[in-house]
C-alpha cells in the first residue's frame, strides 16, 4: 500500500487483489475476531484501506445485501455441519 501510494495495492482503483484483501480484513475486523487489529498491531495503512473500501457505495450495498455469502462456523461438537454466524451487516437468516 505504501509503495503504490494510491490507497490500493497495485493501481489507482480497486482490483481483484484489493477485493480479496478487503474481504480478509473485513472478516478479521469482526467483533468476534480482532476488531482493533490495525491499532493493536500498528497497521494504520491496512486500517485505512479497510475503511476506504467498506465506504465505497457498491461494496457497502453488497455487504448489506442478501447476495453476500453469510458467515458460518463449525459446531463446537465438531459435527460436519456448519451454522450461520452473525456479523457486521449480515442479513437476518433466522427462520
Amino acid at each position: 500500500l505504501s509503495t503504490a501510494g494510491t490507497g490500493f495495492l497495485v493501481r489507482e482503483a480497486p482490483t481483484y487483489v484489493d477485493l480479496g484483501l478487503f474481504y480478509t480484513l473485513f472478516e478479521l475486523a469482526e467483533d468476534d475476531n480482532v476488531p482493533d487489529f490495525a491499532a493493536r498491531y500498528d497497521l494504520p495503512l491496512l486500517g485505512a484501506f479497510l475503511r476506504q473500501m467498506q465506504e465505497r457505495p457498491h461494496i457497502l450495498d453488497y455487504l448489506k445485501s442478501p447476495r453476500r455469502m453469510p458467515r458460518y462456523q463449525r459446531e463446537a461438537s465438531g459435527a460436519s455441519t456448519y451454522m450461520f454466524w452473525p456479523g457486521k451487516y449480515s442479513p437476518d437468516l433466522s427462520l
